[in-house]
């Protein structure tokens, strides 16, 4: 009986030591976790002392994927945890991209659903630090990826407009082609503003008057094409309106200045460019022009 009621306490008090050995093991481990190498055999060591530990295996398998070994790695993750598969994969995507190896990053990620999301949060950090080269890296990788993405693709081109505008036109239309104006009528006023750097303006006026937009901006691309048609009083109007519904838009400004002085309206177009500088002193548009004029900022 003595015997019966050690065993019973024996075990669960095995289990415990185990489960505390196995928590001080991959508390080392992640001391070691800047060093792969140092730090696998320490959750190796956890993992046998709790083999039900997740965390353990998880991290442990993350490694192998780092070093590329990812049939050992697939082998530490049950078919069950689909989570655990996601992150899997996650990191063999990581570990093709710093070999180099295409195929592999492209085979590894396309199986991560949300790894799109995160090249795109990868690719805005990027282009507010200025590199502009790894920013686009990052936004076209994320459509070589989930082609069929609307929102990767529409992205794409809203990132693309300013830099490659033909490229960006490339992009709007693949989004258009897979819906992305089903869900948000200012995909197709970003869409014209690409149209229009492209110098497809008349383009871009067709495509805002087919859909009937009539945001600030979509208002400013016709604007300017009626200006190049010669129909002053109605692009006056048109950027009047602009202004009105984006009153902190220096660029509606300077479009209503400098129709209004082709129209001999000194006065509004100086009033118009002195706004714009108010509201960027730095605006240089609306500097050089009134330098030109002879009239202070």
């Amino acid at each position: 009986m003595l015997g019966l009621i050690a065993l019973l306490v024996a075990r669960p008090l095995a289990a415990a030591v185990a489960r505390n050995v196995g928590n001080v093991l991959w508390a080392r481990a992640l001391l070691q976790e800047h060093d792969p190498a140092a730090s696998a055999p320490w959750f190796q060591t956890a993992l046998a002392f709790t083999g039900e530990d997740d965390r353990s295996r998880l991290r442990l398998a993350q490694l192998l994927a780092h070093r590329g070994e990812l049939s050992a790695a697939r082998q530490l993750l049950p078919a069950t945890a689909p989570a655990f598969q996601s992150d899997l994969w996650f990191f063999a995507g990581e570990w093709a991209r710093a070999t180099g190896d295409e195929a592999a990053l492209l085979a590894a990620w396309q199986r991560v659903p949300t790894v799109s999301v995160w090249l795109l949060r990868e690719g805005d950090r990027q282009a507010a630090a200025g590199d502009g080269q790894a920013a686009a890296a990052s936004y076209n990788l994320a459509g070589r990826i989930h082609p069929g993405s609307a929102f990767v693709w529409r992205r794409l081109g809203v990132f693309l407009t300013p830099r490659d505008p033909a490229q960006a036109v490339a992009a709007f239309a693949e989004a258009d082609r897979l819906g992305a104006g089903d869900w948000d009528d200012y995909f197709f006023v970003e869409y014209a503003h690409a149209l229009q750097i492209a110098g497809r303006l008349a383009e871009a006026v067709q495509l805002l008057d087919r859909q009937g937009s009539d945001a600030p901006l979509a208002d400013a691309i016709r604007a300017e094409a009626a200006r190049n048609a010669g129909d002053l009083a109605r692009a006056r109007q048109l950027y009047e309106r602009a202004h009105v519904q984006a009153p902190n838009d220096v660029w509606f400004l300077h479009g209503l200045a400098s129709t209004s002085l082709q129209l001999g309206d000194r006065p509004r177009a100086i009033a118009s460019w002195q706004a714009a500088l108010r509201l960027d002193p730095t605006f240089a548009p609306a500097r050089d022009n009134l330098a030109a004029l002879g009239v202070a900022p």
